[in-house]
């Protein structure tokens, strides 16, 4: 099981748990995950898939005219999720994780630390 949280607030989220169906991210009502008060949400702007061949959660852009964001680069094409990736739709923040967490606190603490890892390791490989 993973989750999509959204940042609504400086101490408010919302998530959404994800299953292994298809979660679709827009402005639209229809959506798993509405984001509302974002205008530069497409109605439908993401789906976030789980790949039953991989065991995998696989982020897809849904032509959306603003792009989908994953850890600030656009994606052109399908991408796997990692835990605490950080997704921008519109001016909308949504992490994914394995773990449920219970409020922001805690994800940020979680986000941070994936930071340090992430340049650790980029450290590891430069040298």
């Amino acid at each position: 099981m993973a989750w999509l949280y959204h940042y609504k607030s400086k101490d408010k989220i919302g998530y959404c748990e994800l299953s292994q169906r298809d979660t679709v991210v827009g402005r639209d009502k229809g959506c798993t995950l509405q984001i509302t008060g974002d205008d530069l949400v497409s109605r439908q702007h993401a789906r976030v898939r789980f790949e039953k061949t991989d065991g995998r959660y696989h982020l897809i852009d849904l032509n959306s005219e603003n792009g989908t964001y994953i850890n600030d680069e656009q994606i052109k094409s399908e991408v796997i999720l990692d835990d605490y990736d950080i997704i921008g739709v519109g001016d909308s923040t949504l992490v994914f994780s394995h773990e449920k967490l219970s409020n922001t606190k805690n994800l940020q603490d979680r986000i941070k630390r994936r930071g340090e890892e992430d340049k650790d390791t980029l450290k590891r490989k430069n040298t």
